[in-house]
């Protein structure tokens, strides 16, 4: 299904649906952008009635409004040197968690992992129509590996500065967030 919104409040619930695809863009036009909006309409009967591709008549208030819902305000400065791309989430805009699955893809990373856009538009079908784990591996990838390479030199490097015999603990620090980002 896909859907052309002016905003996220009238993206009606489902509870058949179970992925969620969001445009992400600024507007600005390139080819990107361009191949995004020619496989709009393939991409909404590709994923069929289990899934949705949803975009905005505004592309710019329509992205501010989806990272501000699934990714906070600060992420969305962030974000825009990477646009355009999708959002990727297993939640309606309503019913958020923190588990929820949200996955910013960039189209150029997309083309570059997937050697072009229209082969990771096919693999972001497939995975809509049956949670295919390797296409969450290839677009996580990169995420995963420079985590690992954290998590490796957490174990290695003692990070506890003190001043005056008063400290913290850094390495305490970075496995609470390498186990939130996990």
């Amino acid at each position: 299904m896909g859907y052309y919104l002016s905003s996220l409040a009238e993206l009606p619930r489902d509870d058949d649906v179970k992925i969620y695809i969001f445009v992400l863009t600024d507007g600005v036009r390139s080819d990107l952008h361009d191949a995004l909006q020619r496989n709009f309409l393939a991409i909404a009967k590709g994923i069929g009635t289990e899934a949705v591709i949803a975009t905005g008549f505004d592309e710019h208030l329509w992205t501010e409004d989806l990272m501000k819902r699934y990714l906070g305000d600060a992420s969305i400065a962030q974000f825009y040197r990477y646009l355009p791309g999708v959002l990727i989430t297993d939640s309606h805009p309503d019913e958020i968690t923190e588990q929820s699955l949200k996955i910013v893809v960039p189209l150029e990373v997309a083309q570059k992992k997937f050697g072009s856009v229209d082969a990771f538009f096919s693999a972001l079908i497939a995975f809509a129509k049956g949670r295919n784990q390797e296409f969450l591996g290839t677009i996580t990838s990169d995420q995963s590996a420079m985590l690992n390479i954290i998590a490796h030199l957490n174990d290695i490097v003692d990070l506890k500065p003190n001043f005056a015999g008063l400290g913290i603990n850094l390495n305490a620090a970075v496995n609470k967030w390498l186990n939130r980002a996990a």
